[in-house]
């Protein structure tokens, strides 16, 4: 099976449709940690 585009998510998106379970399942992830960081510290305070 493709990939699911980042495309085909968005137009989905602004239509109000829902994608099947684990098709926006991208790669590579984000490390847990630096999205905690950044979401607990936008500002870098």
């Amino acid at each position: 099976m493709n990939p699911t585009s980042i495309e085909a998510v968005r137009d989905n998106a602004f239509a109000g449709r829902v994608l099947p379970q684990k098709s926006t399942d991208f790669y590579p992830k984000l490390l847990s940690g630096l999205t905690i960081y950044w979401l607990d510290n936008p500002a870098g305070i």
